[in-house]
């Protein structure tokens, strides 16, 4: 900011245009991000010890204990009781008799009525009871479904209502009467000792495919199939018998069963801390392949924050249902090892939410620093570069990363505004789009899919390591390329990635709105300006952003100089948010306008997405700023000699502020900046000569 203010290369910036820049200055070995937490500790790998029982997270918060269970009378129906004497001792002969007459209009396809038809069976005040005529309702007669609204005099009392299962319906088109009443009997009645369903063998492998999608449409959230083929794998003992696939139904486990042996293994709800260092892959990346290892659902993990790519990395992790023993024996696993470390393991009760953390410490290595013309850099130059960083700070725009790299013909932004939009399918094709001349394995992937429309030769073709590409795809294959099956194929996405999108959208209307708020006012605080006026560690919500409070400069203020521009914050677009009173609020509006974006587009229900809004300041302060000159011979600094890491490196990697031989030494740049804040924009700012 001490250079740009009145620069016309930071008031015309673009959200990505200093990327190419920095890449020439330093590769990923040359970036160390150390993540700095709720208490002002920095965040480092430093062992692999076990913890005591009674060691836990010390940043976690104590969630509130469970509310006792308080026992309610249970009405004894068993599995084996014959539904209708139940109905009848329930209800009644008569009412039973009208439940009959009811089912048989449905049975008969020729007097078929409408959905919204049905019948009342009267009040049922006692909810095991209303269990069991459910239950007693659906062996009977499986085409029907039962249900209980609240009545609407002031007693609130629970009638029950039958009426036809339209879903019913859709699965007797694929398959026989018998059988769908099969399937609607188990997923209604299921007792806990019969949790698979076995459809009859069908040797029509697009016509299995069709009732693994309905399936999953209608019954996904508890259960999943899967094609089973008798004898697969192993000599054939019975020739006589039917060794055609079939399809076979289960219930999801809704707890994983831990390994036998586990010291903890009795714990019911173990969570374990832990610090991730990792390189040159991304953070749910990185996640996805702990996940995998560990055979656990990558929503099982949680983390304050998303740490940079082509960068080494050190952040905070928790991961629920796995003990430390456990995560411990996937250290040395080969998809591990090859681009991270874990350690530093204690026990948690409960996860880590985005913005729980105070800032990253990072320390730079710039190669060959020089002016332009290619002549030396002085100590002078460097000096005031960061004394007026120091003191004036810099313009806290979104760093390149927030929107993907250059290289790609889309950015995630596009692929964000898509989502905003609802249109899910036009956001998957935009993912799916290969740059102009990418001849990777990924862009051939691409490619592939966008020309034939093959998501099982796409899926087989792309990269293991492009985890939110593969994902989409295998969800595709699985649910089909309708409406249902786009959202599904976006919600097999970790909630983070599915927000890393829509907040790349968000984060290029602030940068945007910034380099208007700088072309206008400058750094004057003017009327209609926004201010904080609650604590910056206000709480953070799921989707990262913070619930403070914010305020109108007035004009007295601007008299009195009450503010000044590092006070200003701009909005980040949510639903719930408060835009400036004055022309840059005008300029909001026209630019959301003009993408279609209106509040009501930031709760995206389909995908479970809701961005409320937060507040950024314009200026950002780093803190503990340093430099130094660094011999080349010191070229793997970054990379210490830490037999955690397993990383070699120089040890004589001698810093100085000696002038002579500079063109033979790099810059080494230590700093620290808040949440959120982009180490790359600070060096775009810094590095100006």
């Amino acid at each position: 900011m001490h250079t740009c203010l009145s620069c016309a290369v930071y008031q015309t910036l673009s959200p990505f245009a200093c990327c190419y820049y920095l890449d020439k200055l330093f590769s990923w070995t040359d970036f160390q991000v150390n993540e700095i937490d709720v208490n002002g500790q920095i965040v480092e790998l430093t062992g692999h010890q076990i913890p005591p029982l009674t060691e836990r997270l010390p940043d976690a918060e104590e969630k509130p204990p469970k509310r006792p269970k308080v026992d309610k009378p249970f009405f004894p129906l068993s599995v084996d009781d014959d539904p209708h004497n139940t109905l009848v001792s329930i209800l009644g002969e008569a009412v039973t008799r009208k439940i009959d007459v009811f089912a048989s209009l449905y049975n008969n396809e020729a007097t078929l009525l409408k959905e919204t038809d049905s019948i009342s069976i009267g009040v049922v005040s006692e909810k095991q009871v209303r269990v069991a005529v459910h239950v007693s309702v659906r062996k009977l007669y499986p085409w029907l479904k039962t249900e209980t609204v609240t009545s609407t005099c002031d007693t609130e009392e629970k009638e029950m209502l039958v009426r036809y299962d339209e879903d019913y319906e859709k699965v007797a088109k694929l398959l026989s009467k018998v059988e769908t009443d099969r399937l609607f009997v188990f997923f209604k009645c299921c007792n806990e000792e019969k949790k698979i369903l076995d459809l009859d063998p069908d040797n029509d492998k697009e016509h299995r495919q069709k009732v693994h999608r309905l399936i999953n449409e209608l019954f996904g959230r508890c259960s999943e199939s899967k094609t089973q083929v008798p004898y697969a794998g192993r000599k054939q003992l019975d020739r006589s018998a039917d060794d055609r696939p079939f399809i076979q139904i289960r219930f999801r486990q809704s707890r994983r069963k831990r390994k036998q042996g586990d010291d903890d293994a009795k714990l019911d709800d173990v969570s374990t801390g832990f610090v991730l260092l990792k390189w040159n892959i991304e953070t749910l990346g990185a996640v996805q392949r702990l996940a995998d290892v560990l055979s656990v659902p990558v929503s099982s993990f949680s983390f304050a924050g998303t740490k940079d790519k082509r960068a080494v990395t050190t952040q905070q992790m928790v991961v629920k249902g796995v003990t430390p023993k456990r995560l411990d024996s996937a250290r040395d696993h080969p998809r591990i090892s090859c681009c991270m470390r874990i350690g530093n393991y204690t026990r948690s009760t409960c996860h880590l939410t985005l913005g729980h953390l105070s800032g990253n410490r990072f320390t730079v290595i710039i190669r060959d620093c020089s002016h332009a013309d290619g002549s030396p850099v002085r100590d002078k130059v460097i000096d005031d570069a960061v004394s007026g960083i120091r003191r004036d700070g810099f313009i806290n725009y979104f760093g390149p990363q927030r929107f993907g790299c250059l290289l790609g013909s889309v950015m995630a932004f596009d692929i964000g505004l898509a989502l905003l939009r609802g249109n899910l399918e036009e956001a998957v094709n935009l993912m799916m789009k290969p740059a102009v001349d990418d001849d990777s394995q990924t862009g051939i992937a691409k490619r592939f899919y966008t020309e034939s429309g093959d998501l099982a030769g796409a899926l087989e073709r792309m990269p293991f390591d492009k985890t939110r590409e593969r994902l989409l795809l295998r969800g595709l294959h699985r649910h089909g390329k309708t409406q249902i099956g786009y959202q599904r194929a976006w919600l097999s996405l970790p909630y983070a990635a599915r927000l890393l999108y829509v907040h790349s959208y968000v984060s290029l209307v602030w940068n945007c709105m910034a380099s208007e708020r700088l072309k206008l006012y400058g750094k004057n605080v003017v009327a209609g300006d926004l201010v904080l006026v609650s604590p910056p560690n206000a709480k953070t919500s799921r989707d990262g952003s913070r619930r403070e409070l914010v305020a109108a400069v007035s004009a007295e203020d601007v008299v009195k100089g009450v503010y000044n521009i590092n006070d200003v914050v701009l909005p980040l677009p949510g639903s719930h948010i408060q835009y400036p009173s004055n022309q840059i609020g005008n300029k909001y509006e026209e630019r959301l306008k003009m993408d279609g974006i209106t509040r009501d587009h930031f709760h995206i229900e389909s995908l479970n997405v809701r961005l409320r809004g937060a507040y950024r300041t314009l200026v950002a302060q780093p803190s503990d700023v340093k430099w130094a000159w660094q011999q080349r011979d010191g070229k793997e600094h970054l990379l210490k000699n830490n037999p955690l890491t397993g990383i070699v490196c120089s040890e004589n990697a001698e810093l100085s502020k000696n002038e002579t031989e500079q063109s033979s030494k790099s810059l080494m740049l230590t700093f620290s900046l808040g949440p959120s804040c982009y180490g790359t924009v600070f060096l775009w700012d810094c590095l100006q000569f």
